[in-house]
């Protein structure tokens, strides 16, 4: 692992120079390959240098219909070429033929070998030219919840029969049940039937994947530690040719490496993210990160005796694969204690927390990426809440520096609000009849109650907001907050799903109480005989009416299609199928009202496209309608489902987002920005967008809060366009 680590610091070294040489200040070459004179001599008489490998394989090494080598180690060795003046050629056979070449003098060395695959001793080996971890996939429906090692025990792992490092690989994966296969398209073949439960394989999956067309019935589970460090092979006379290419490999650098791995591996995209160079100086500058996290709120996430569990602990294991960097979990003991450490800068981020007001002082969030929903645990002899105001005057318990305190009091302040040091204190005092009601969310009372047996306990109703988490970083870290923002970005719905899933069912499962059950029986037994009296006597009643129900029920789909499209045409804008202004005044108005009934605060975006008119007038307007539709669509993929989208006219567009203070709606405005400037649209190429920002505030009405809005938009293009503004970038009065 030390030497792993001081490998990629020098990686990340040798990368932060080439960034600098290709800097256009920077008028320096990159130097050759530095060679002592008995090398040159060496290469002055031997230009050819042949090599041998095994079975052609893509991307490694293949050939085109014109027998020509193409492939990364073909792409590898023109820059060797480049480095030394040699001249390499390719020699494709079994690894039994090739070995036996090398050894008759008939080829100079082997490619593509790791030193653990043939005898050391019969070999002198260059520095490794590339490195391939071993990637763990599974089919995309990921039936058995695989994302860490521990998952993949006692299942049926593919592996092929060739792998360099089978002994290595084998003790790492652990008690499996191995299968193998003559080679990789079989191995990904069975898994897409589901003849085996993973398979482990290095990049070369992205490439193949494509090739075989199965890229949307597969994804990638988790990276095992175990790395290919793949060498140059020359026979024990020709030490100084091993010496040659390692001096070679050196001056080539990992970056350009990095570039030929990119165009022949082809990662998936949930494992490419595109970092900005800020943010791949920042990842290099860390070792590992620190966080903390919620000690006490499973399935979300818990501390089990130190160690992290949950939801969220899946989710930084993936996080943790794409970054390749180590993460530490930074034990507590409350809720409380997280926030302390976090003030304290102990910790880099929290793994979940809700932005509030007051949090915002001190912490930056991301995007959200986990909804809760808010339950109500009272007395079981409690009616079923429908209406949340019937708690005023109620004591209502929540845990102490929960976010869900800030927000619920600033909504129901009629609320009598009492702080509890953890859930067990939360339903112990309803059960004692000291607290009306207990808070929390909807999986962790459940699990609760049923985990420590309180019978006298139940959820008695839900609040109707729904309440995002997100992940926490210091306030004013940038980069980090983006980073995290990209990861959570990264995250496919299906691993969020089977996640949640994975979690969930264990939330559910039964504690079986004889007694309630044998109440169940009797009941039920009861309820099934007078049913079937019932039917017996209105058997005849039924014939009757089933001719009225199916002509009512005819009658009533008809209307309900009528009504559809009468709907559709008067809230629909034809041209891009989003909403129409009309309905967005609509939407406008009921968050208004919303905010104002419950003290919550919105946001809204007015997006102006840039220079539409030349558009039009360049393309024509067949090809600036298609833009429009175009430019709908992206938005519309890229929002929240809560969120609000509409044409206000021509060609701007307006985006109403529930629950969104300026900063986060800045955030998210400037992220929309960018992706609609790297997206190429296909009649008119690449376009950009001016964004204006306004937020909700006391006494607001519709008029005050779109003419913010629209202000800022006038900013935005005052600034060049292309630009997002807020309200609190300019001073301007409000007419009040």
């Amino acid at each position: 692992m030390q030497k792993q680590g001081v490998l990629r610091l020098i990686s990340t070294i040798c990368c932060i120079l080439a960034l600098w040489c290709l800097n256009p200040l920077s008028a320096a070459e990159p130097s050759n390959t530095v060679l002592s004179e008995p090398e040159k001599e060496f290469i002055l008489h031997n230009p050819v240098i042949k090599l041998g490998t095994g079975q052609a394989t893509a991307p490694y090494l293949f050939f085109n219909a014109q027998n020509n080598a193409q492939g990364f180690d073909r792409d590898y060795a023109d820059l060797i070429e480049q480095q030394t003046g040699f001249t390499i050629e390719f020699e494709v056979g079994s690894w039994g033929h090739v070995q036996n070449k090398v050894a008759n003098g008939e080829l100079h060395g082997l490619s593509n070998i790791a030193q653990s695959h043939i005898n050391q001793s019969s070999y002198r080996y260059s520095e490794p030219y590339l490195s391939l971890p071993s990637v763990v996939v599974v089919n995309r429906m990921n039936h058995h919840g695989i994302f860490t090692i521990d998952d993949i025990q006692y299942k049926r792992v593919g592996v092929q029969q060739l792998h360099q490092d089978a002994e290595l690989l084998t003790a790492e994966l652990g008690d499996v049940d191995i299968v193998y296969f003559p080679d990789a398209y079989k191995m990904l073949h069975a898994l897409v039937e589901n003849d085996i439960d993973a398979a482990v394989i290095d990049e070369s999956l992205y490439y193949l994947s494509d090739e075989m067309e199965i890229r949307d019935f597969i994804s990638t589970a988790f990276v095992l530690k175990n790395h290919q460090q793949l060498h140059f092979a020359f026979k024990p006379n020709h030490q100084i040719l091993a010496d040659i290419f390692s001096k070679a490999i050196a001056a080539i650098g990992p970056c350009k490496t990095n570039d030929l791995k990119r165009h022949w591996f082809r990662s998936f995209d949930e494992h490419n993210i595109e970092f900005t160079h800020a943010e791949k100086t920042y990842l290099y500058s860390k070792k590992r990160f620190k966080y903390c996290i919620d000690p006490n709120w499973f399935p979300y996430e818990a501390n089990d005796n130190g160690k992290h569990i949950g939801m969220t602990a899946d989710i930084l294991a993936l996080f943790q694969q794409k970054l390749q960097i180590s993460f530490e979990y930074l034990p507590t003991k409350s809720w409380v204690e997280t926030m302390d450490r976090m003030k304290n800068g102990e910790c880099d981020w929290i793994t979940l927390a809700m932005a509030t007001p007051q949090r915002e002082t001190f912490l930056d969030f991301t995007e959200p990426y986990i909804n809760v929903p808010l339950v109500i645990a009272t007395s079981h002899d409690t009616d079923f809440i429908a209406d949340i105001g019937i708690l005023d005057g109620k004591s209502i318990g929540f845990i102490k520096g929960y976010a869900f305190i800030e927000l619920i009091s600033r909504q129901y302040p009629e609320i009598d609000i009492v702080a509890v040091d953890d859930i067990h204190q939360g339903l112990y005092m309803v059960e004692q009849g000291e607290l009306f009601g207990f808070a929390d969310s909807h999986s962790n009372i459940s699990l609760h109650l049923q985990l420590h047996g309180i019978g006298k306990v139940k959820v008695s109703g839900r609040f109707d907001e729904k309440f995002e988490l997100s992940m926490a970083v210091p306030h004013g870290d940038t980069v980090l907050l983006s980073i995290l923002d990209k990861l959570v970005d990264s995250l496919s719905s299906q691993q969020h799903q089977a996640i949640l899933n994975k979690y969930m069912s264990v939330s559910y499962q039964q504690v079986i109480d004889y007694r309630v059950a044998y109440q169940v029986i009797v009941i039920f037994s009861i309820v099934t005989l007078l049913i079937l009296l019932w039917n017996r006597r209105i058997h005849s009643e039924k014939q009757k009416y089933r001719a009225l129900v199916a002509e009512l029920k005819e009658k009533d789909h008809k209307l309900q299609i009528a009504y559809k499209k009468l709907e559709q045409v008067s809230t629909i804008d034809k041209l891009t199928g989003i909403y129409n202004r009309r309905k967005i005044d609509e939407a406008l108005k009921e968050e208004l009202s919303r905010s104002q009934r419950s003290d919550s605060v919105f946001s809204i975006m007015l997006l102006d496209i840039d220079y539409f008119k030349a558009v039009n007038d360049n393309y024509g307007h067949h090809a600036g309608d298609k833009f429009l539709v175009e430019f709908a669509h992206l938005v519309s993929t890229n929002k929240r489902e809560t969120d609000f989208f509409g044409r206000w006219g021509g060609e701007e567009f307006i985006l109403i987002l529930p629950n969104t203070l300026l900063q986060q709606a800045m955030h998210k405005a400037e992220r929309l920005r960018q992706i609609i400037e790297r997206n190429r649209f296909t009649k008119v190429g690449y376009q950009s967008v001016s964004i204006g920002v306004s937020t909700y505030q006391y006494g607001d009405d519709t008029e005050t809060l779109m003419q913010r809005a629209d202000r800022s938009l006038y900013h935005a293009k005052a600034e060049g366009r292309n630009t997002v503004m807020g309200q609190a970038e300019f001073d301007f009065e409000v007419n009040k």
